[in-house]
């Protein structure tokens, strides 16, 4: 309810030659031109809720961008468990070839070291023998040469009424004729008068002494 306002009265002294001033008029009722505060405070509180509003968009914005972000992540995450298992399973496998690996290393291992023994007997066994071979070489050799002397004196009793002629060099080529050189030895060095006289029945050279 709005209050009536009071009307005014006015009072004079009867006064010889004055009137009254004129009544003002007012309205029976007036209205305030002005907003209740509780309006004012009701429109903060509006703005107040659009910017927390906006605010709250902005905050699902980044978590939907969070979301995505997560998604990837655990891609990604799954994605390194896979290559993660297949390493693991890798891994196992050359574990397992090493162990092999390292059964036959050990085996191959065993097996040289017989072979290394085998050969040093061998190589004692090649020695001993080297050593029998050079020892009947050595032997052979020296057979060898007292042959050459038997057979060398059995030749030279043999032709004891043949003549024996020393220092004569021999002739470059091959197929020299032995009578002829001894000719030439009798006439050239021993100045033998008439050597065509003498016949030489066979003539050869002896071998040399070792």
């Amino acid at each position: 309810m709005f209050p009536f306002p009071q009307q005014q009265q006015f009072c004079s002294s009867p006064t010889t030659g004055a009137y009254p001033p004129p009544m003002q008029q007012f309205s029976p009722f007036t209205f305030s031109q002005q907003q209740p505060p509780w309006v004012d405070e009701m429109f903060k509180r509006m703005d107040n809720f659009e910017s927390k509003l906006d605010k709250l968009e902005q905050i699902d914005k980044k978590v939907t961008t969070i979301n995505a972000k997560v998604l990837r992540l655990e891609q990604g995450t799954n994605s390194l468990d896979e290559r993660l298992e297949h390493v693991e399973k890798c891994t196992q496998l050359i574990s397992d070839d090493y162990d092999g690996q390292k059964v036959k290393f050990a085996d191959m291992k065993t097996e040289l070291t017989n072979i290394s023994k085998a050969m040093k007997y061998s190589t004692f066994e090649v020695n001993k023998i080297d050593k029998k071979l050079t020892s009947s070489v050595s032997d052979l050799q020296n057979e060898c040469g007292k042959l050459k002397e038997s057979i060398l004196d059995i030749q030279m009793k043999s032709t004891s009424n043949n003549l024996i002629f020393y220092n004569i060099p021999e002739a470059e080529i091959e197929t020299e004729i032995c009578s002829e050189v001894i000719q030439r030895f009798c006439a050239d060095t021993m100045k033998i008068e008439n050597p065509e006289r003498i016949h030489v029945i066979d003539a050869h050279r002896l071998e040399k002494k070792v």
